[in-house]
């Protein structure tokens, strides 16, 4: 209850002292003591409200930035990978960097919305629930805590990879599917050839939350081909700066 008082009062000390002070100055310029008193007690001002601040003035100057993307299909965001048994895969791969001074705190990136063209129109998902990306690069995390990696720090400057979907010899040849911390019952997690759009967002503890938007077109039939001119042929993907058209 005091600090809460404290911090309110502060902004009005601090602009009563600064006044005071700049009035002494022009009307007794003479007055030497009463300058040195009002100089004083800004100083303390100033002082208490450094120290109730701190964490706000930090932020100010010290703070992360989040970029998603860019994103272009070539590697290693648009790459071939091995899964064992023989299969192979080719994964799309979101780009993401700590462009602030700090560290960003349990950052996830989470697929929030999701529409598909029809009719000449995107329909978007009804009653979609946002739900995690798996993180590139954590199958020894995963087996290690038995679930995919959530949550991440974000050191300043060092790239970080996540995924968005991949097309896979262990599954259908016409099978899109998404890569997801968890995979519910009531949501698809796998799609048939067409147009998709899906609305990323990365959420942060200590930052503002960011988006991009990546359209897909899924012709189908993956039947393990190794080039990347083949693939993208029949998987195209691209980011955007805003959702489909209305």
């Amino acid at each position: 209850m005091i600090k809460t008082l404290l911090k309110s009062a502060l902004p009005v000390l601090f602009f009563g002292s600064l006044f005071m002070l700049l009035w002494t100055v022009i009307r007794c310029p003479a007055k030497t003591e009463h300058i040195s008193a009002v100089g004083t007690l800004l100083a303390v001002v100033v002082a208490v409200a450094a120290l109730f601040f701190r964490d706000y003035f930090a932020h100010l100057f010290w703070h992360p930035e989040l970029e998603l993307g860019p994103f272009q299909q070539i590697p290693p965001l648009f790459r071939m990978a091995p899964e064992g048994n023989d299969f192979i895969g080719w994964y799309i791969t979101i780009p993401l960097t700590n462009k602030g001074k700090a560290l960003a705190l349990r950052c996830e990136p989470l697929l929030t919305r999701v529409w598909k063209y029809q009719d000449q129109t995107w329909i978007e998902c009804t009653n979609w629930i946002p739900i995690g990306l798996r993180w590139a690069l954590d199958e020894l995390a995963s087996e290690a805590n038995q679930k995919p990696t959530e949550e991440r720090s974000l050191t300043p400057q060092r790239p970080y990879l996540f995924n968005l979907a991949k097309i896979s010899t262990s599954l259908n040849p016409d099978t899109l599917a998404l890569l997801l911390v968890i995979y519910p019952n009531a949501q698809p997690a796998l799609f048939s050839p067409g147009r998709y759009y899906f609305e990323v967002t990365l959420f942060c503890e200590n930052s503002s939350s960011v988006q991009r938007w990546y359209e897909v077109r899924w012709d189908g039939g993956f039947n393990g081909q190794r080039v990347l001119e083949e693939v993208s042929k029949f998987l195209r993907v691209s980011e955007k700066d805003e959702p489909p058209p209305a």
